[in-house]
């Protein structure tokens, strides 16, 4: 590591020269992001006092665990030195690596391992329901827990800022007008704009009562799905994040009309929006290598354009007045 880090100027200049001749001759800007692999202390924040988030918050990361770098590995290691009196609780599965295991137990995170139903249901909908709703049944009995972030496996906040305080400072900012607890709070990622009702499962911070109330659900039993729907429609389909979104309706008894207008006043009542990059949430897995909306398929890139807090904000001004 430290040799590389030595070379490092070199690896800079080198990745420049290949920046500038592909910007000379294609359509883009472009530029590079580096995050640290391996947990280091020195990297974070000094002046943020993160110790103050007590044992009333929790942080819930669901899946299989990430063994390529230690990525799993090294994200609870970060999360349970910048909050050290919370409860960090990771759910996954069975016959998950040992040592692995034995690591994370001794940084103090609490483990659950899951058996994996029997069908995974639409786009494995089922294993995302099973490790999180286990892991929020476990908190609710066992913790003080009021306001959960549910996260990912493969998936890191990387920004040194105190994420959980400006959550919930988001929540008393625009107090909710319905009848949940709190906003429920999603980010970016795989949040769209053309996507009616396009609530992302990716992650999510809330009241863990709005949390249970969501995450705690039937398992999806569907086979299959009958006919193609547009991509604006795709939650109607009830298919992975849209299973739950219609479950959602169901204990809200909202009926959905799947208009623009009816979609914004859903997401005006019961949820907030943060950037990705306002936390840097990094996820390690399909397209890491180009996290820019921006594709040479403008009709592509208009369908997959990111819902921001931005959108959201002028949203919830315009019915909310707030």
């Amino acid at each position: 590591m430290k040799d590389v880090m030595k070379k490092w100027p070199f690896y800079r200049k080198a990745i420049k020269l290949i920046i500038v001749l592909l910007e000379r001759f294609g359509p883009y800007y472009l530029s590079v992001n580096t995050r640290i692999k391996v947990f280091n202390s020195d990297a974070l924040d000094k002046y943020m006092c993160y110790s103050e988030i007590l044992d009333d918050f929790s942080i819930l990361v669901q899946g299989p665990i990430v063994v390529k770098d230690n990525f799993t590995l090294e994200t609870l290691k970060l999360y349970k030195y910048i909050y050290p009196q919370i409860n960090i609780v990771l759910s996954t599965w069975r016959e998950q690596p040992s040592e692995v295991v034995e690591q994370i137990k001794k940084l103090g995170v609490i483990v659950i391992e899951n058996e994996k139903p029997e069908f995974p249901g639409l786009s494995n909908v089922n294993f995302q329901l099973t490790s999180t709703s286990n892991g929020i049944d476990y908190l609710v009995k066992n913790t003080n827990t009021k306001y959960l972030l549910k996260t990912r496996t493969d998936q890191r906040c990387n920004k040194s800022i105190d994420f959980l305080s400006y959550m919930r400072f988001l929540q008393q900012r625009f107090p909710v007008n319905s009848n949940l607890n709190e906003r429920l709070i999603i980010c970016s990622v795989n949040s769209f704009k053309r996507r009616l009702y396009g609530v992302t499962d990716m992650f999510m911070f809330g009241h863990i009562q709005d949390m249970k109330n969501y995450w705690c659900i039937p398992l999806d039993e569907k086979r299959k799905v009958e006919g193609v729907l547009p991509s604006e429609l795709y939650m109607k389909s009830e298919v992975a994040e849209g299973y739950l979104i219609n479950r959602f309706f169901d204990y809200l008894n909202y009926r959905p009309l799947w208009t623009e207008e009816d979609s914004n006043q859903f997401l005006s009542s019961y949820f907030n929006i943060i950037d990705k990059e306002q936390i840097d949430l990094y996820w390690f897995k399909y397209d890491r290598y180009f996290e820019s909306i921006m594709d040479f398929d403008l009709k592509r890139y208009r369908d997959w354009e990111r819902m921001e807090f931005s959108n959201l904000h002028l949203i919830n001004k315009e019915y909310n007045n707030n």
